[in-house]
């Protein structure tokens, strides 16, 4: 707990200087971390929702272990046995949401570059192993599909608002940091007070390759 004090007050510090009093940011750093009795546990954590065959009892321990390093929570679903008769990708597909706490905590800088290094990276190593990967879904009882398994990565704005942003299974790995902080970027532009009434509850970005931008593409 002193340790994540500590580093959430560095990097305060570094964001505001000197302007701030060390009484004020020490309550600034606690009040990052101490649960607020209004918020749902699942704003305040990392959920992922996954198929056992596609991930890693191992990595999901070693991902669990690394992102309540940094006090945040970390819940998991998997998805395996169960039946989709919705025609979204998003319920094929694996999902990694994070909570308006978590998120909101990101875009101040609350955390340091540590725990978004930890979701890049498990985002780069999970997408190369579900490429060309297939999930069977069978609808009407009868009716078997061969879907391509994608990757969500969705970030939650307040309880009732969050942006999804889709990996196809079959794009280029290349320039993915550099797109995750491009999607980073886009929702803190989308978080704005006087821009924020504007969305529904959820919107769905994909990247434009030859664009070089995110572009929505559904609003959910």
């Amino acid at each position: 707990m002193d340790e994540l004090l500590g580093r959430f007050k560095k990097t305060l510090r570094e964001i505001h200087g000197e302007l701030i009093p060390e009484a004020d940011l020490d309550k600034m750093a606690k009040d990052l971390i101490v649960s607020k009795p209004d918020k749902s546990q699942f704003e305040k954590s990392i959920h992922l929702e996954y198929f056992n065959n596609t991930i890693t009892d191992e990595s999901i321990d070693e991902l669990t272990k690394d992102i309540e390093s940094y006090g945040v929570l970390f819940t998991k679903k998997d998805k395996s046995k169960e039946a989709y008769n919705s025609i979204s990708d998003i319920f094929t597909s694996i999902v990694l949401i994070l909570g308006s706490e978590v998120t909101g905590n990101l875009l101040l800088g609350a955390l340091g570059n540590g725990l978004w290094e930890i979701i890049v990276d498990w985002v780069r190593v999970t997408r190369e192993n579900i490429k060309n990967k297939k999930l069977t879904k069978i609808t009407g009882g009868t009716k078997i599909e061969q879907i391509e398994m994608n990757l969500y990565v969705c970030f939650k704005i307040d309880e009732l608002t969050r942006i999804d942003f889709i990996f196809k299974n079959n794009e280029d790995n290349t320039n993915l940091r550099e797109h995750l902080q491009d999607a980073l970027k886009l929702v803190e532009k989308e978080s704005k007070e006087e821009e924020i009434q504007l969305l529904s509850s959820r919107k769905k970005f994909r990247y434009d390759h030859g664009k070089k931008e995110w572009v929505h593409i559904a609003q959910l």
